[in-house]
């Protein structure tokens, strides 16, 4: 598997995972942290998946299909495998806690760490990119907990 093809299927690998996220956010509808920290995550996954095509377009013009990096394909499968699986559970989920189970699920997947591995195959100019990106989500507001809240009992 060349890198190009790497880039096109991880970047709709991230639409997928956004996507979910998105579905989640609408489950937490009446919890304003978890549901704007679905979005959040959303918008990280969109902004990957923009990433990932804007260098496969920089590959492109210069008419080039990268490294060839068998090691990735199985990684990819297995990601798809968990996202077509996470997808069912997130359309399946009944109550809060379903749901919260499903977003841990979704951000315990290995998509991620290929994305940085992917950034590592990429030429200087865009790890540079990918690095200032990153500082700049890590300095966004706070982090919303996933934990569902305790009922007080009285």
């Amino acid at each position: 598997m060349y890198v190009t093809e790497i880039l096109e299927r991880c970047a709709v690998l991230a639409e997928r995972s956004a996507a979910l996220y998105r579905q989640l956010a609408e489950r937490f509808a009446d919890d304003c942290e978890r549901r704007e920290l679905c979005h959040a995550l959303a918008l990280v996954e969109e902004t990957h998946a923009k990433v990932l095509r804007e260098e496969l377009a920089s590959f492109q013009e210069r008419e080039e299909a990268g490294d060839f990096l068998p090691e990735f394909g199985q990684r990819i499968a297995q990601i798809e495998d968990q996202l077509a699986k996470l997808a069912q559970r997130v359309t399946a989920a009944q109550s809060p806690d379903e749901a919260i189970d499903s977003l841990l699920a979704l951000q315990q997947t290995t998509l991620e760490e290929l994305y940085d591995d992917l950034v590592v195959q990429g030429d200087p100019a865009f790890r540079i990119f990918v690095e200032r990106l990153e500082a700049a989500f890590a300095n966004s507001p706070k982090r919303a907990t996933l934990r569902p809240r305790r009922q007080s009992q009285t």
